[in-house]
């Protein structure tokens, strides 16, 4: 019995440690372990949140605050890490009514109102500007009273192939409206559900993650933010009452090398040349039906192209795939066909442009720009 007692006694004595092993792995303890490791990985979500350098997830107050600022007359400075976008709904409004009104991409940003002289001007032009931010932006302009006489549109090689991810977010009714006035059914809730989805994602990514640690070690938490000045010309880009954006002083010769660099390295992964033959799922037309729509309520159109450098324009042969040449010939027989006026090209050939004649690899001087527009 006593023999007896004492294995008993031992084998409890076994069996504690057991029990205590296996509440360190229960159910309990598990979703402990998992919100702790949630908890971990929201901290660089959090932390991106919070400095959010591209204003992914911040209040559009402070592009309402811009946009009051220049119509008021006055120059903004520092503007590029803000939302064109809710800028330009903002602006819309209070500006005078444009006769003549660009759209397109930063490419287009720099033509100002002195390449029309005598007419009311507004340049609605975006960063990273594409088809659907051209109907979204025309729309704020397509009502009564507000109508521009003549819209310039800026069509690049990619207009109609490449739908950036969330650009036009801020604009996503003013599209659907547009999109319907052309005959193009569209869900702006479906379209909407999709952007948070891609801007969620961007959020989360480690290099947002990444942007937002630089950011904040060289700008602080409250970043890069905006200023108004009646200066014509500062460090970084300006915005300009009537909507065109002052590039910062570059050398004459600056182009040269980062063309060649970008025809030679970079042009061959630049994703916007990558299908130029893709067109939104079912309407190859897009641009089209668009240009029709506007010339059936009497207003003017004329498509640009603006050229680009020697050096990336001789490398566009190399691509594969459908050429930049091609996309030309295709745009002129559009505008043949729509009665819209074409100008320009994008071989620098025919207008005489060098690369003297460029901020960079793409982006044209104003005066260059202008001289498109000669008739």
């Amino acid at each position: 019995m006593a023999t007896s007692a004492r294995v008993h006694a031992a084998s409890k004595a076994h069996a504690a440690p057991t029990v205590r092993a296996t509440s360190r792995h229960g159910p309990g303890a598990l979703l402990v372990r998992a919100v702790a490791l949630l908890l971990i990985g929201a901290i660089p979500v959090a932390f991106s949140a919070q400095v959010d350098p591209a204003r992914l997830v911040a209040s559009r107050d402070e592009e309402a605050a811009i946009a009051r600022a220049l119509a008021s007359g006055m120059t903004v400075t520092d503007f590029t890490n803000y939302d064109d976008r809710a800028i330009e709904r903002s602006l819309a409004t209070l500006r005078p009514v444009p006769k003549v009104l660009v759209l397109g991409s930063s490419r287009m940003q720099p033509l100002a109102a002195s390449a029309f002289p005598g007419a009311t001007f507004a340049n609605a032009a975006m960063q990273g500007g594409t088809l659907d931010d051209m109907l979204a932006v025309y729309a704020l302009y397509d009502v009564d009273g507000r109508r521009p006489r003549q819209v310039v549109l800026g069509i690049d090689p990619w207009t109609q192939s490449y739908r950036a991810a969330a650009g036009w977010g801020t604009l996503v009714d003013e599209r659907a409206t547009m999109l319907r006035r052309i005959g193009v059914p569209a869900s702006p809730w479906r379209d909407r559900v999709t952007l948070e989805t891609a801007l969620l994602k961007r959020l989360a990514s480690p290099e947002y993650f990444r942007l937002s640690v630089f950011s904040f070690r060289r700008h602080g938490a409250g970043g890069i933010t905006w200023r108004s000045t009646d200066l014509a010309r500062s460090a970084e880009k300006s915005k300009r009452p009537d909507g065109s954006v002052v590039w910062a002083d570059v050398p004459r010769d600056a182009a040269g090398a980062l063309a060649a660099r970008y025809a030679a390295e970079a042009l061959s992964g630049d994703a916007r040349f990558a299908r130029l033959d893709a067109r939104a799922s079912g309407h190859p037309d897009l641009l089209e039906r668009f240009v029709r729509y506007l010339r059936g309520q009497g207003v003017e159109v004329t498509l640009l192209l603006a050229p680009y450098p020697p050096d990336v324009y001789d490398a566009f042969s190399r691509l594969p795939g459908h050429s930049v040449a091609a996309v030309e010939a295709d745009l002129r027989a559009m505008s043949a066909r729509s009665g819209a006026s074409l100008l320009g090209s994008y071989d620098p050939k025919p207008s005489g442009m060098t690369t003297r004649d460029f901020f960079d690899e793409s982006h044209l001087r104003p005066e260059a720009l202008a001289r498109l527009l000669v008739r």
